[in-house]
C-alpha cells in the first residue's frame, strides 16, 4: 500500500520528485565523503544526472500536450 502511495506521488509530482533525488543526494554527500569521496562524487553526479532527466522529461510531455 505504501509503495503504491510513493509511486502515485512520483507520476503525479515529477519535478517534485526531481527535487527529492537531488536533495536526498546532497543530504548524503557529506556521510558518503566519509567513506570514500570518489564514491559520494559518483552517488550525487548520478542523482544530479537523474533530477534533471525528470525534470527534462516532464518539460517534453508537458510541450506535447500543448502541441497536441
Amino acid at each position: 500500500m505504501k509503495t503504491k502511495r510513493i509511486k502515485n506521488w512520483v507520476v503525479e509530482n515529477p519535478h517534485k520528485a526531481a527535487l527529492s533525488f537531488m536533495d536526498f543526494a546532497t543530504l548524503l554527500d557529506s556521510t558518503i565523503k566519509k567513506i570514500n569521496g570518489s564514491l559520494a562524487l559518483g552517488f550525487l553526479s548520478f542523482r544530479e544526472i537523474a533530477g534533471v532527466i525528470l525534470v527534462v522529461g516532464t518539460v517534453l510531455l508537458l510541450s506535447i500536450l500543448l502541441l497536441g
